[in-house]
């Protein structure tokens, strides 16, 4: 998928909370047990422009990355929503091995895979085209032996940015009008 081939046709407003506890809810954990290594947090929600279900798979392979590091000790995965004053971030932080310097850089490049068997090295690149659809970002922070922290940065609903993606929406669209 390349980013600039992504349908932004299906963009329109969102709830960032709502999209959150679906991605959560909708996720297919092996056991009840998985679902209680998960905590979302956030005091208040804002909208963003882009599609929930895009969003969701974000969410999705981000959980699925995690949850193969799950019979760790003291194993736990947090999901904070942050609004800030000029963007909105979703941290979403493990306590998993970690990712060391050398691989961290390479982790959003196609076909990339590091540490897991059984993975494409599609999933964090689609992750990262995704974001960049919604003209956000995607971070990677990390330590070895102590967790992974990855933040979905999206730009405020009123910002510069979203209303010239919205723009760019309208443009793309047809209408055919039968009178």
């Amino acid at each position: 998928i390349d980013e600039h081939k992504l349908s932004t046709s299906s963009f329109r407003r969102h709830s960032l909370g709502e999209t959150l506890e679906s991605s959560i809810e909708g996720f297919h954990f092996n056991n009840a047990a998985d679902r209680s290594l998960i905590r979302l947090t956030f005091d208040e929600s804002e909208p963003y422009f882009g599609s929930d279900v895009l969003l969701r798979y974000v969410i999705f392979n981000l959980l699925k990355n995690a949850l193969y590091y799950k019979h760790r000790t003291d194993f736990q995965i947090d999901i904070k929503l942050v609004i800030g004053d000029e963007f909105n971030s979703i941290f979403v932080e493990d306590t998993g091995p970690g990712i060391d310097s050398e691989n961290i850089e390479n982790i959003f490049s196609d076909f990339y895979t590091s540490g897991k068997k059984g993975g494409f090295g599609l999933g964090l690149p689609f992750c990262r085209k995704v974001m960049k659809a919604f003209k956000g970002t995607i971070v990677c922070k990390s330590e070895v032996n102590k967790g992974t922290q990855f933040e979905l940065r999206f730009p405020k609903y009123e910002s510069e940015r979203v209303f010239s993606l919205k723009s760019s929406v309208v443009k793309d669209k047809s209408l055919l009008y039968l009178g």
